[in-house]
């Protein structure tokens, strides 16, 4: 729409001011003076001017606006404009007062539609109170005859061209189809077309079709073919005919039931029952059965005669295997545990025998090889006892070496052969993650000392620390832009939900972000924000720490209320305990009280995961709220505030990342200074 032009606007200026008038908000006016607004009343249009007036005096008619392809028809003192006469200005002015600018069309547009889909629609513009003129040339439309313009799209009212047009029109082509295309559906979407004039018949296919193990029976109107389909009858639209069949030869689809299996399949003539396969095989489960569900609720009967196609579901369960755990001497007795396929087998407390110290679980009654309770089962097993005599006055230096650099030394402790060993307390090293203690400084094979670990029968154990290299993730610098925030009441939507410490009452930069500013307002059911980290390798024990606060409530949720998700996987963490802002009453760490409203507590580091799968290539990490608050009305700060992400490997790391301030995506590798006082979740 065009705007007011300038003179126009200089022209009611000056007229204001030769009428004593100033131009001032729409509040009331002071010393008995009223206010009177004018309101140009469209989309886009100029400010509204408001007058102060003398009470009792008169306001000044400013000169008409113009609008585009409008009328001026007055000032009114209703938006709508529906008194049926204009404002009157000899009137005196009594009180504040609003007024409307009044429109009527000067210009309308009728659009002739084709009334057909994909049809190239135009139009043409119209005075108001003249004739539109009929298009010069009837349009063409292929298997068509056109029958006019009609005033509805059902064309039940022809339009009348010596009719005024008074607004936006809209005038609809009428079609008569002359020519029809008869398609014959075989089967399978093979089908075969051709054009039939209306009112004549259609031809039937010289040859019947053919399909393998069925009979053609006919043609059929509907595709359930419940109806032959009358060749002598005249054909008066498009129409799809449909080719009848019946089975002769049945499929029986042998489903394994399982990902990565190929289904097998039976042929059978229909009437006749099928021969019960040979039990198929699968590596950890017993074959149970064929069933007709996939979920094995109910049996096939291999005596039921085949009439159509069938598929049939084999049910597998998994194998238990027996762990023996041979106690190792003569006279004890054995014990034994069931274990499902795949799974691992508790490890039993430890055994005592008279003048032996218990040194643990070995794979051979000689015990050279330990027995790792991480293994997965997938036979029957027996593990052996180690003892170790009291009488042996060995000891075992046990050393725990910081493995990089100079690789010195972190702790070193005298063990009794077979004697337990004490791990000590986790090394830390900047801008790493500490990933457990291995046999060799190439970190293959891991002690895990979650359960019990025995000092060997020699003078020295060396112990190697493994770390994972640091990166950074700032959840400020994630795509926002579109992505809702809090409900209705206080919105925001894209770059507001980012908050830095200008933003923040109470402590302000006392919070601790690592990099100046978090994400919150996170509050609706659904609301998430992600990221896309590159990995130059595939790797299974990547480590991942979020950096996090509450907003103002102590919070306790599980992985289910908030979720953090993987490629698509809900990772299990099991559930996080946060807690929210500080009272007034609450001291300082050195004991002084606090003064002022609610202090927002210092974000902290909680490990989520140290056996983060990561694949090579890109990877989708999100942070979705899960509640059943939908996005509006008033919310509780129900969910965390997020600093950043850390992730730790031994792959490269890289991330496409969005800068608030432009929103311009690059990448890049990104490798800050990296905290490692985590903690670990509740």
């Amino acid at each position: 729409m065009k705007r007011f032009k300038l003179a126009l606007l200089c022209a009611s200026l000056a007229t204001a001011a030769l009428c004593g008038m100033t131009a001032c908000d729409d509040s009331t006016a002071n010393d008995g003076k009223h206010n009177v607004t004018f309101i140009y009343n469209y989309a886009d249009s100029p400010a509204s001017l408001t007058y102060s007036v003398e009470d009792g005096g008169k306001v000044e008619k400013p000169q008409d606006p113009t609008r585009e392809d409008y009328r001026f028809k007055g000032w009114y003192t209703s938006v709508v404009c529906t008194e049926k006469f204009a404002y009157d200005f000899d009137n005196p002015v009594n009180e504040n007062l609003r007024l409307f600018a009044g429109w009527s069309l000067s210009n309308a547009t009728v659009t002739f539609n084709l009334n057909y889909e994909g049809a190239a629609n135009s139009t043409a513009s119209v005075e108001v109170g003249e004739k539109v003129t009929r298009p010069a040339q009837d349009p063409v439309r292929e298997d068509y005859h056109f029958d006019g313009w009609y005033a509805d799209a059902l064309g039940t009212r022809e339009f009348d061209f010596n009719s005024v047009i008074s607004d936006n029109t809209v005038i609809y082509a009428k079609w008569t189809q002359t020519v029809a295309r008869v398609t014959f559906v075989h089967f399978d979407d093979i089908i075969v077309s051709s054009k039939v004039e209306v009112g004549q018949t259609a031809t039937r296919p010289a040859q019947d079709p053919e399909r393998e193990d069925y009979r053609f029976v006919n043609w059929y109107v509907d595709k359930a073919c419940t109806q032959v389909y009358d060749f002598s009858a005249p054909i008066t639209a498009d129409i799809r005919i449909y080719a009848g069949w019946k089975l002769l030869v049945a499929t029986v689809t042998l489903d394994y039931n399982y990902e990565g299996a190929e289904a097998g399949r039976i042929k059978v003539n229909v009437g006749s029952a099928i021969n019960k396969p040979e039990d198929p095989e699968r590596e950890g489960y017993n074959f149970v059965g064929w069933f007709i569900d996939e979920n094995g609720v109910s049996a096939y009967n291999f005596a039921t005669k085949v009439e159509n196609n069938i598929s049939l579901y084999a049910k597998w369960e998994l194998k238990v295997f027996t762990v023996t755990f041979n106690a190792n001497y003569t006279g004890a007795k054995s014990t034994t545990a069931e274990v499902k396929y795949n799974q691992t087998v508790e490890e039993p407390a430890e055994l005592s025998r008279s003048g032996y110290d218990f040194a643990g679980w070995y794979k051979d009654s000689e015990c050279n090889n330990a027995f790792d309770f991480n293994t997965p089962i997938t036979a029957d097993t027996e593990l052996f006892a180690k003892w170790i005599s009291q009488n042996a006055s060995g000891e075992c230096e046990v050393k725990f070496m910081l493995n990089y650099g100079e690789n010195k030394l972190h702790k070193q402790m005298s063990v009794k052969q077979g004697r337990k060993i004490i791990a000590p307390e986790d090394p830390e090293r900047k801008g790493y993650f500490f990933a457990g203690w291995y046999v060799e400084a190439t970190c293959e094979n891991m002690i895990d000392f979650s359960r019990n670990v025995y000092a060997p029968e020699s003078v020295e154990y060396v112990l190697y620390a493994k770390w994972l290299k640091g990166y950074t993730f700032e959840a400020e610098y994630t795509y926002l832009e579109g992505k809702p925030g809090q409900g209705s009441s206080d919105n925001c939507e894209g770059t507001q939900l980012i908050q830095t410490v200008k933003d923040i009452t109470g402590n302000g930069a006392q919070m601790g972000m690592s990099n100046g500013a978090y994400v919150g307002k996170l509050y609706y059911n659904g609301a998430f924000i992600e990221f896309n980290v590159t990995s130059s390798e595939e790797v299974f024990d990547a480590a991942m720490v979020l950096r996090l606060t509450p907003d103002l409530y102590d919070m306790i949720f599980t992985d289910e209320e908030w979720q953090v998700e993987v490629n698509g996987e809900l990772l299990r963490y099991g559930s996080l305990s946060l807690t929210g802002a500080i009272a007034t009453t609450d001291v300082d760490e050195n004991g002084n009280t606090i003064s002022g409203d609610l202090y927002k507590r210092p974000f902290e580091n909680y490990l989520m995961t140290s056996a983060l799968h990561l694949k090579k290539g890109n990877n989708v990490i999100k942070l979705i709220t899960h509640n059943i608050r939908d996005h509006s009305g008033t919310f509780n700060a129900e969910t965390p505030l997020i600093d950043c992400m850390y992730l730790y490997s031994n792959s490269t790391l890289s991330w496409t990342n969005c800068y608030p301030e432009n929103l311009d995506k690059t990448q890049a590798d990104v490798n800050y200074d990296i905290t490692y006082d985590y903690k670990k979740k509740k």
